[in-house]
C-alpha cells in the first residue's frame, strides 16, 4: 500500500529532519578534539520553558597567563547546524571608528570572558575593558576587520521561478535560542558564583569563552553598502543583539561554511588563547 512507512520513506524523513548534517559535524568536532554533547537541553528563563541547541562542544587547556600563573581554561562552541542549500547574507558597513583612549569601546559589550577571582565573586567581563585592548583585538577573529556585520537573513524561493530575500522563521528561532543560551548561562555563572565553597576552593584559578556558531553546508555571501556587491564568505562574524523579558543580550554568531570547519576551529582557539592570557590574567586579581 502507498501509505506504508517503508524503509526508504523513513530513510528520506530522517534526511530532511537535518539530524544527519547535526551528527556530522558533532563528530568532526570530536575529531577535533572537542567534548560533545548533541540536542543539548537549557532552561529559557524568559520563555519560561525548555529549549534545545544542537551541539555544545568543548575543549578545554592548562594556559600559564601574561603574569605567569597556571590557569585552567575552558572553550565552549555553542552550535547550531542549518542544512541549507540557498545561501545566508550578511548586511554589513565599515565599522573603522577611532575612539579617544578614555571612551569605552563599542565592542567591548559584544565580547565577554567568564573569570574566577584572587578574591570575592568570579567576573563575568570584557577584556576590551582593560588596558592594551588592541593587543587583544588584534589577535581576536572577530575583530580585527574593518568591516561589522549586523544583519543575517536568507535567500528562500518565493515560487518556482523566482526568490526572496527574507528572515524565515526557522533561521529567527536558531538566533532566538542562541541568544537566550547565552542568557541562561549568565544567569547561571551569577547564581554559582554565590557558592563561597566552590569558588573558594583548592582549585586552579580558571577561565571560561563561549562562542556562538552557525554551520551551514551551503554558502554564505557577505554585503556591504561600500563594496555594493554580494562577496562569497567562508567564515563571518555577524554582531547580533536580542531582546526579551530577561533583557538585551549582544552576541556574536560565528557563520561557518563546513568546509572552513577547521581553518575555523584553528581561528578559533588562537583567539580564546589570546583573550585567556592578556585579557584573563588582568580578570583574575581585579574587581571591574
Amino acid at each position: 500500500m502507498d501509505n506504508q512507512l517503508t524503509i526508504d520513506k523513513l530513510k528520506d524523513l530522517i534526511h530532511q529532519s537535518g539530524f544527519p548534517f547535526e551528527l556530522k559535524i558533532a563528530k568532526k568536532l570530536s575529531q577535533l578534539g572537542f567534548q560533545i554533547e548533541v540536542s543539548h537541553r537549557f532552561y529559557d528563563k524568559a520563555r519560561e520553558k525548555e529549549g534545545e541547541i544542537d551541539i555544545i562542544a568543548r575543549w578545554k587547556t592548562i594556559l600559564n597567563t601574561d603574569d605567569e600563573r597556571t590557569v585552567s581554561c575552558v572553550l565552549d562552541l555553542v552550535v547550531e547546524c542549518k542544512n541549507n542549500s540557498l545561501p545566508f547574507i550578511c548586511f554589513g558597513l565599515d565599522y573603522n571608528v577611532k575612539r579617544e583612549p578614555e571612551n569605552i569601546d563599542n565592542d567591548a559589550w559584544y565580547c565577554k570572558i567568564r573569570t574566577s577571582r584572587d578574591k570575592g565573586a568570579p567576573n563575568i567581563v570584557s577584556p576590551f575593558l582593560f588596558s592594551g585592548k588592541d593587543d587583544i583585538k588584534s589577535k581576536h577573529h572577530q575583530f580585527i576587520g574593518q568591516k561589522r556585520y549586523f544583519s543575517l537573513t536568507s535567500i528562500e524561493r518565493k515560487d518556482s521561478k523566482t526568490f526572496k530575500l527574507h528572515l524565515p522563521d526557522e533561521l529567527q528561532r536558531s538566533i532566538s535560542k542562541l541568544s537566550a543560551y547565552i542568557q541562561s548561562t549568565d544567569i547561571s555563572w551569577r547564581t554559582l558564583s554565590k557558592d563561597r565553597e566552590l569558588m573558594e576552593g583548592k582549585h586552579l584559578a580558571f577561565i571560561s569563552v563561549t562562542f556562538l556558531t552557525l554551520i551551514h553546508s551551503g554558502k554564505h555571501y557577505r554585503f556591504s553598502i561600500e563594496d555594493n556587491m554580494p562577496e562569497e564568505a567562508k567564515i563571518t562574524s555577524v554582531f547580533l543583539n536580542n531582546e526579551n523579558s530577561e533583557g538585551q543580550v549582544r552576541f556574536i554568531l560565528d557563520m561557518v561554511n563546513e568546509d572552513a570547519l577547521d581553518d575555523y576551529i584553528k581561528q578559533l582557539k588562537e583567539t580564546f588563547i589570546a583573550v585567556a592570557i592578556k585579557g584573563g590574567s588582568k580578570a583574575l586579581s581585579q574587581k571591574i
